[in-house]
């Protein structure tokens, strides 16, 4: 369903007033789709530095991907096959060791295709 389809003022603040919070489990995360999921649990500003990365505790608890045991394991075997996967392992092994104060900049976009 595209409930965008219909672009109504009601559409709008509803999306923005409901808070997403849903549980990525050991189930689901695989060396498939592991660049994907830390990808979506980060905050990506746009300015003129470029395109920004940066994995926040905000977004990773919102996931709840710090209850994930098999998160590291998974990052262990699944080695970067391309820059956009290396870009988002940079930032994840920023935020375990406690270097994540700002995001990291690029002058093109990380392509979620390439995840």
């Amino acid at each position: 369903i595209n409930i965008l389809s219909n672009r109504s003022k009601w559409t709008f603040y509803f999306l923005s007033s409901v808070q997403f919070n849903f549980t990525i489990g050991d189930s689901i995360i695989s060396d498939k789709n592991v660049y994907r999921i830390l990808f979506d649990a980060m905050s990506k500003p746009i300015g003129n530095r470029g395109f920004g990365y940066q994995l926040t505790k905000e977004y990773f608890d919102a996931m709840d991907l710090a209850h994930v045991s098999k998160l590291k394991l998974v990052l262990e075997k699944a080695i970067p096959g391309n820059i956009s996967q290396k870009r988002v392992n940079d930032a994840y092994q920023k935020f375990i060791s406690n270097d994540n104060k700002e995001a990291a900049y690029y002058s093109d976009p990380i392509n979620p295709n390439d995840l």
